[in-house]
């Protein structure tokens, strides 16, 4: 799990990435001042959901763009192709740049499948 958080403007912007899955916002309003990585990282445990009956067998994860992939029965946030494949797109984050630079935080890429 990797954390970020971006402040401007007394207002913070917290994302957490798992693996190379799109990110989820954890907070997105008030400046959250000194947070550090420990902050955010309970903040994302505290958000995540239970795994109840009759449900995929993991927590849904409600990233940036919502994916049926994660079990996610509502409308996609994006539609996309993987040129007949699989029956779902298969969004993945490459590569994260925090003011043009890569982020410290970041892993090296991941391999497609």
């Amino acid at each position: 799990m990797t954390t970020y958080l971006l402040t401007a403007a007394g207002v913070s912007l917290a994302l957490v990435t798992e693996d190379d899955r799109l990110p989820c916002v954890l907070h997105w309003g008030r400046d959250l001042g000194d947070a550090d990585a420990a902050d955010l990282e309970t903040l994302a445990a505290a958000e995540r959901l239970p795994i109840l009956p009759n449900q995929v067998d993991g927590s849904l994860n409600y990233g940036v763009l919502l994916e049926a992939r994660d079990g996610i029965m509502m409308r996609p946030g994006l539609i996309g192709s993987r040129d007949g494949a699989d029956w779902t797109p298969d969004f993945r984050v490459e590569r994260v740049l925090l003011d043009g630079a890569p982020s410290l935080a970041q892993s090296p890429p991941v391999p497609r499948r």
